[in-house]
């Protein structure tokens, strides 16, 4: 009721931040990408990802430590390596967030039979 009167979120009531934590982290993940992709040394966003993944994991984020993981496997991959990595991404994902009970079980069948 008081955020509504102010103009502001709940959030920046609570933590005199405009946006959560979970975005901030999705922002410098997107960031950190990017800077992989651009960079010819891309050593400082691969440190920059797996601290990211590790305060994703403290902070109890799975969307954004698995996020991290992908970019940071990713970068491993050699680019002839890529294409065929990506075309496996999907289902993984699939069978993690329906593990995670984030997808309801049947999801990942309908899913799978539309292609």
């Amino acid at each position: 009721m008081l955020a509504r009167k102010l103009g502001v979120s709940a959030d920046y009531l609570e933590t005199g931040s405009e946006i959560r934590d979970t975005d901030e982290r999705e922002l410098q993940i997107a960031d950190a990408e990017l800077e992989l992709r651009l960079a010819e040394l891309p050593d400082e966003a691969e440190a920059k990802l797996k601290r990211l993944r590790s305060d994703a994991l403290e902070a109890g984020d799975a969307v954004a430590a698995s996020r991290a993981n992908v970019a940071l496997g990713l970068a491993a991959a050699p680019p002839q390596d890529r294409a065929q990595l990506l075309q496996q991404l999907p289902p993984a994902f699939r069978s993690h967030l329906q593990a995670a009970g984030s997808l309801p079980a049947g999801s990942a069948q309908t899913s799978a039979s539309k292609r």
